[in-house]
């Protein structure tokens, strides 16, 4: 007969080890988006110019910093809802939350000149 009492300990190692990925996911993004960013930016600097390089490079890798944080802030809501679930961690977790919605509200008027929230301009026909 089993009982349920070990189950509760083996989720949130589960949950632990989840977040414990997402983290080394968003890190791994970070750091490869800003590796192929790198070699993007030296193929094109050759062929297409710097102005137009630069600005390929800056939105590549606005997108790789983009997605890591998703990951990361995913394995934060992660450990402060579910592993540690007190106020310290929730206050934290709505911090880091605004930070990124900051970030990425930035990047992207970087990445699209425009914000969010405003329609792309069509330039061909309808």
């Amino acid at each position: 007969m089993t009982t349920t009492s070990g189950l509760v300990p083996l989720v949130a190692e589960a949950i632990r080890w989840g977040a414990i990925s997402l983290e080394a996911i968003g890190a791994f993004v970070v750091v490869s988006g800003s590796a192929a960013t790198l070699l993007t930016l030296a193929v094109s600097i050759r062929t297409a110019g710097g102005l137009a390089a630069w600005r390929r490079a800056r939105e590549l890798i606005g997108r790789s910093l983009l997605l890591g944080l998703e990951f990361v802030v995913a394995a934060d809501l992660l450990k402060s809802l579910v592993i540690d679930p007190d106020i310290e961690a929730l206050v934290f977790l709505g911090g880091l939350i605004l930070v990124r919605t900051a970030l990425m509200i930035s990047l992207s008027v970087e990445i699209n000149g425009r914000w969010p929230w405003q329609q792309a301009t069509h330039s061909g026909p309808e």
